[in-house]
């Protein structure tokens, strides 16, 4: 039996594979481990605009998904993912930095069903902007 890729996958796959390009481009070991981390569990929220992300960086422990396109952020809580420990200040703010994430607009993620929007906290303890 033969599976068949949708549009709509092979478009994300795509996605996926430029992301994770880009990630080892730039030097972000850390930001390809968390894209494979959310596409696995899917359960992350996504730009209210397009429903995409491009991935993940930590600010202190905080962990901040974006989507460059839209220039959107949102944080999804804090000491989810353990990277943030393996990362100096000095890297999460070259990351921060390189993304240009201080000129994001911090929004509501897209979420995957009407029971996540709504539980969505407004504010989720713990979550740092910058402490750049």
């Amino acid at each position: 039996m033969t599976s068949t890729l949708t549009e709509d996958e092979l478009r994300r796959a795509q996605i996926e594979a430029d992301n994770e390009a880009e990630a080892r481009a730039l030097g972000y070991p850390n930001l390809i481990s968390m894209q494979h981390e959310m596409a696995a569990a899917e359960q992350f929220g996504g730009c209210p605009h397009c429903g995409q992300t491009d991935g993940c960086t930590n600010v202190g422990r905080s962990h901040w998904f974006f989507c460059k396109a839209h220039k959107t952020k949102w944080c999804i809580g804090a000491n989810l993912f353990s990277s943030w420990r393996h990362e100096t200040e000095d890297e999460q703010r070259r990351q921060y930095d390189e993304i240009g994430l201080g000129e994001f607009t911090e929004v509501k993620p897209l979420a995957c069903t009407d029971e996540e929007i709504e539980a969505y906290p407004e504010d989720i303890p713990f979550c740092e902007d910058s402490p750049f």
